[in-house]
């Protein structure tokens, strides 16, 4: 092999390792790069699984907040209804009293 040769082939020989060194370099920092995604990801999962517990909290409050309130209009019309029957029964009282005072003025 001529000294020409042997220069051309430590010249490829460079040359490779430079390129290689390079592609070892980009895939370094495409590794970095996808990890800081995944860690970004992660961190939006775990946030998404935080306000999804919220919701869950949040949508039970409500529920029983609403069973409150429709056991407060239930026990509001079952006292209405009270109040009503308890006014009837007055003014039925009430008129049979006016009725005896006109009977005893005539």
């Amino acid at each position: 092999m001529s000294e020409s040769d042997i220069e051309y082939l430590l010249n490829e020989c460079d040359e490779k390792s430079r390129k290689l060194e390079q592609l070892e370099a980009t895939t370094k920092a495409l590794k970095d790069h996808l990890s800081a995604l995944t860690d970004q990801a992660a961190e939006y999962e775990r946030h998404i699984a935080d306000e999804m517990s919220e919701a869950r909290a949040l949508r039970l409050e409500l529920h029983a907040m609403r069973g409150e309130l429709l056991s407060r209009e239930k026990a509001a019309r079952a006292e209405k209804n009270r109040l009503e029957g308890e006014i009837r029964e007055w003014a039925a009282r009430c008129a049979l009293l006016e009725g005896m005072v006109n009977e005893a003025i005539v």
